[in-house]
């Protein structure tokens, strides 16, 4: 077993070496919704004030509004995901006013690295200049398995990555490694179109 740990540790690493985290590259349009696959439910705590002992769905986040959810383990993942905002820099310049959130869910490797990032929560509220993105931050390790991470393709630990989730939870679209300027502007123009989606859909 420990064998098996180590290759696959090393494995990453050499993975992440030579892709430099582009697992796969972003389709040019976004799932249709009668063929999307829906985001899995994490539970895990977020890093809101006096609420981080609290367990939290992603799903009751999720519902009911387009969200930009990125998924990162390590460093280097969060560095992949803030390069699809306009500031490059945790995406405090993305203006949620217009009916978009941004979910984070960072994925510790083991409840070790769980417990670190749970002590450096106040250094994670600094970054998040929007107090109300504190509640859609999550840590959560508990049942995140190999297998869902592959159904996600979600492949490499040191890899971050984007999805674009509708109102009704299911995945439009997916991105991984530092976006390229076509990617980052195919993300916030499906983020407009899925908007326009949801309205037209309220209507009926």
């Amino acid at each position: 077993m420990t064998a098996e740990i180590a290759k696959s540790q090393y494995e990453d690493v050499y993975q992440f070496r030579d892709t430099k985290g582009k697992m796969f590259v972003a389709p040019s349009a976004y799932f249709r919704k009668d063929k999307a696959l829906y985001m899995p439910n994490f539970v895990g705590r977020t890093v809101e004030k006096g609420k981080e002992k609290e367990y939290r769905a992603t799903t009751d986040v999720l519902k009911g509004k387009v969200s930009v959810v990125r998924i990162a383990s390590y460093l280097s993942g969060e560095n992949h995901t803030n390069s699809y905002f306009r500031d490059g820099e945790t995406g405090n310049t993305a203006d949620e006013s217009t009916g978009f959130q941004v979910v984070d869910i960072n994925l510790p490797d083991n409840w070790a690295t769980e417990i670190l990032v749970r002590w450096h929560a106040n250094k994670i509220r600094g970054e998040l200049k929007d107090s109300a993105r504190h509640s859609r931050y999550f840590i959560a390790h508990k049942g995140v398995t190999k297998e869902l991470k592959d159904q996600l393709f979600m492949t490499n630990k040191y890899t971050g990555y984007v999805f674009l989730v509708d109102q009704d939870c299911k995945i439009r679209w997916a991105a991984c490694g530092n976006a390229t300027e076509e990617e980052r502007a195919s993300l916030w123009k499906f983020v407009a179109a899925l908007q326009r989606e949801g309205a037209a859909s309220q209507k009926q």
